[in-house]
């Protein structure tokens, strides 16, 4: 392996499997930006518009190996959210790569990301008359 993986074993909480594969150090406000720039394009491609606002994004696919409660947090609310959306039909016209569900509900936005058959990212765009301003926040635009 690489000088930047390293061989680790993985526990399916809910299988009681273990199994063995690698961990691979990512520049993590790199990738979660990448998340929340896909999240913010499926959001214009539905809406037609730009939300001004800061997106919250849940983490399942880089793991904090420093924050194993966060993981299982963000693992959670992740398996929480396939449950509740689990009725809609899943959007992308490449589903092997990626594909994604869009659901709304009272000015909140929600979409669950899909790539590579199961590494799952969720985006949040709370209603805007509740979401700060970015500059008030310092979120991104």
């Amino acid at each position: 392996m690489g000088a930047t993986a390293a061989p680790v074993k993985i526990h399916d909480t809910e299988t009681n499997e273990w199994a063995d594969t690698a961990a691979i150090t990512l520049e993590a406000g790199r990738t979660l930006n990448s998340f929340e720039m896909c999240a913010r394009a499926l959001y214009f491609h539905e809406t037609g518009g730009r939300f001004p606002h800061p997106v919250n994004i849940v983490d399942a696919f880089t793991l904090d190996p420093h924050d194993l409660p966060l993981n299982e947090s963000n693992n959670k609310l992740l398996g929480l959210t396939e449950k509740v959306l689990a009725g809609l039909a899943r959007k992308g016209k490449n589903p092997e790569v990626f594909q994604y569900k869009y659901a709304e509900e009272n000015g909140v936005v929600i979409i669950l990301m899909e790539f590579y058959g199961g590494n799952n990212e969720l985006a949040t765009f709370p209603p805007p008359s509740t979401a700060l301003n970015p500059q008030e926040s310092g979120g991104t635009q």
